[in-house]
């Protein structure tokens, strides 16, 4: 059996699939993608028992067979398909030998596959609650929170950011303790609640293939899924409690200060350089500008002043220069307010215009 397909399209579906291979399981068939050769197209799986994602791509075929399946090794594939050139592929399958040509051009590689009835389920979508959202916001707001999610594994609920939908608006909320991102938007559907901690992988991979369609969101006991016209996201829920993050926003501010955005980034950046293992930048706000300063005993030190509107008294405090950077890079606005209380107490960071984002960071105490 032949199949043709297009090079770009069998490397956006190798991408995509890729994602949930498994990079530490024990078993050898998790490493691979399953290939389900169908009329007129091919779905591809992945899993690695926690998150398992379906792609459908477009194909032709010669000499069908009623059904033909097989898994691919993830890695060694993708990394084949990347490096074609931009034609059509065809995958000569011989199941009797356990084995599939790939031929694009004058390209021909032979690789060895692994029986599919070895590879587990795909997961059964419950669709105990269903709600249909605009792609696009949805992966705007993920891609605004990310970065405030943990990667440390020992505190799982830190790892996952929690959804919430309700009266036609949806909250994503990350955090790892040092600081915290929350993003509203809305959405349509006022009559679906939905409350969930998605492990933040999933939704980075959602925030990938979602852009410009709408995704059903469907919601079980212990899963979620999320659903294009193509790809189809499958997660295990994080179970357990959410940190009572609205505890820690202020409800006022003693300071705030208005900035241009990208100068502010810049000039972190510079300023960062000095801060080498010291890892903080202080900020000294003055009465129309504020000074950012940064030292290493061994190496030297840095001194930066930008222009700023300032309301309230002066203030010294110090943060974590890159835990800055990525909050004022989750901000596509001009201008930003930065809203203080204390050297101790967390700053907020919010863009000017609009009120539905909140980047709140821990500062450093200064010694």
């Amino acid at each position: 059996m032949k199949v043709f397909l297009s090079q770009a399209d069998f490397n956006t579906a190798m991408q995509i699939t890729q994602k949930a291979v498994s990079q530490k399981s024990l078993l050898p068939i998790l490493s691979g993608i399953l290939l389900n050769i169908n009329e007129e197209s091919i779905d591809l799986y992945s899993t690695d028992l926690e998150m398992s994602i379906k792609h459908n791509i477009a194909c032709r075929i010669e000499n069908r067979k009623d059904s033909s399946s097989f898994v691919i090794p993830a890695r060694l594939t993708a990394d084949i398909v990347k490096s074609l050139p931009d034609s059509k592929v065809s995958l000569n399958v011989d199941e009797k030998n356990s084995n599939v040509k790939i031929t694009c051009g004058q390209c021909e590689f032979e690789v060895k596959t692994m029986p599919a009835e070895d590879y587990p389920g795909f997961p059964t979508l419950q669709k105990d609650i269903v709600i249909v959202v605009d792609g696009k916001k949805l992966s705007e707001a993920v891609k605004q929170v990310i970065k405030a999610a943990s990667k440390d594994e020992t505190r799982p609920i830190l790892c996952g950011i929690l959804l919430v939908i309700e009266k036609g608006r949806l909250r994503l909320v990350a955090t790892d303790s040092y600081r915290l991102s929350i993003r509203e938007t809305a959405i349509g559907g006022k009559d679906v609640e939905l409350k969930a901690i998605v492990p933040a992988r999933c939704m980075d991979e959602v925030s990938r293939v979602c852009n410009n369609e709408e995704v059903e969101v469907g919601l079980a006991k212990n899963q979620i899924y999320f659903k294009t016209k193509s790809t189809t996201i499958v997660s295990r829920l994080i179970e357990g409690n959410f940190p009572n993050y609205q505890q820690l926003l202020p409800d006022g501010c003693e300071v705030k200060v208005k900035l241009n955005r990208e100068g502010f980034i810049n000039s972190l950046k510079r300023v960062s350089i000095l801060a080498q293992n010291n890892t903080l930048v202080k900020i000294k706000i003055m009465s129309s500008s504020i000074q950012l300063m940064a030292a290493s005993v061994d190496i030297g030190s840095a001194v930066e002043e930008l222009e700023a509107q300032v309301d309230g008294e002066g203030m010294e405090i110090a943060f974590n220069p890159q835990f800055l950077v990525d909050g004022l890079n989750s901000i596509s606005e001009e201008e930003v307010f930065i809203e203080l209380n204390s050297p101790l107490r967390p700053g907020i960071i919010r863009p000017v215009k609009t009120q539905d984002f909140i980047y709140l960071i821990m500062p450093i105490r200064l010694g």
